[in-house]
């Protein structure tokens, strides 16, 4: 039996691996454009961008590991899937876009684009750092780094709905004709079930390494685990969504959720707001990026004998890295068909 602390750190640990920056990003935005069918078009959002989500977690749960979704496949096409997977969520696409949406938003409004390097560098190392001991990831995301993240963002939305900075103005694009429909279709381009199926494996690792070693145990705190963070993010999304419902006064004309986001705080704590949401956001990718070279790394070690957990850590950010600062949006450019065609096949 896990004690209560333990089970509010693990949900905590899994909201955390979740909350990325585009997912801080995308609920200003629909916010701004739905207007007066807020209510419509974020059902749609909270279905398929959490909804779906926690349901692939639960399908975890219910099969009693990640690895036991593709176990009726041939073993080489399981492996090959696995490792697209991971390497689509690792070092070619997910990992590389934290490091770079985490510079933009916290030193780039400072010194420009002369300190991505030097930030990638301590980013990496960080990520690193935390990620080699994957038996204290509860303690690490759960107990320290999601409070932290919460409270920052706990601070936003009561400002946001004490002090709107603006009124309720009508939907625009297809929020105007189909604000559900939009709402499910930018819900499922968060993409969150592909994280989903890869977290399934550092969630069964950190309830194990709690002590828990019963298949049914573990299945059930991590069905609890999934409740959690589908609360808490839905939470988190309506918040960030009334902050774009609620925009009007901060500027005429907003192209995505983080000029929303900038305009917010700049608004309602001047320079001191671009600090901090700068370090919500790198706090969001770190944990991001902590999350998915953990669950990329188990996968490597467990399933190829000749790579060892620790060299797998290492290889992932440093690619990461590398292909933040080298060539990102070419390399966006091949990959995000890959992703558009996985996630369905996932």
């Amino acid at each position: 039996m896990l004690s209560a602390r333990n089970i509010a750190a693990l949900g905590f640990m899994t909201f955390a691996m979740y909350l990325g920056a585009g997912n801080l990003i995308f609920p200003p935005f629909l916010g701004y454009q739905a207007g007066d069918h807020f209510l419509s078009g974020m059902t749609g959002f909270l279905l398929t961008g959490v909804g779906l989500p926690a349901l692939a977690l639960v399908i975890v749960a219910w099969i009693k590991g990640a690895d036991n979704l593709t176990a009726a496949l041939p073993k080489p096409l399981a492996t090959s899937f696995w490792v697209t997977l991971f390497i689509v969520i690792g070092p070619a696409f997910v990992i590389p876009r934290t490091i770079t949406v985490a510079y933009q938003f916290s030193f780039a409004p400072f010194i420009g684009d002369s300190g991505l390097i030097p930030f990638s560098i301590v980013f990496c190392v960080v990520a690193i750092m935390f990620s080699l001991y994957p038996g204290k990831l509860v303690d690490t995301l759960g107990k320290w780094l999601t409070p932290v993240l919460l409270a920052i963002l706990a601070v936003m939305a009561i400002f946001a709905v004490m002090y709107p900075a603006g009124y309720v103005e009508q939907a625009t694009g297809a929020y105007a004709t189909g604000a559900m429909a939009e709402g499910l279709t930018q819900g499922y381009m968060t993409m969150d079930a592909l994280g989903s199926i890869g977290f399934g494996w550092i969630i069964f690792k950190a309830i194990e390494g709690m002590g828990v070693k019963c298949p049914k145990a573990i299945a059930k705190y991590t069905f609890i685990a999934a409740i959690m963070y589908a609360s808490a993010m839905v939470l988190v999304y309506l918040a960030l969504a009334y902050i774009g419902v609620t925009s009007t006064n901060l500027g005429t004309q907003f192209s995505n959720g983080g000029e929303i986001l900038t305009a917010f705080t700049n608004y309602h704590f001047g320079v001191f707001g671009t600090m901090v949401l700068g370090s919500v956001l790198v706090l969001a990718c770190l944990t991001t990026a902590i999350g998915v070279t953990t669950a990329g790394s188990e996968f490597y070690s467990r399933s190829f004998s000749r790579i060892t957990y620790v060299r797998s850590v290492w290889a992932t950010m440093i690619l990461s890295g590398l292909v933040a600062n080298l060539g990102l949006d070419q390399l966006l450019a091949i990959t995000l068909p890959v992703v558009v065609a996985l996630h369905p096949i996932a």
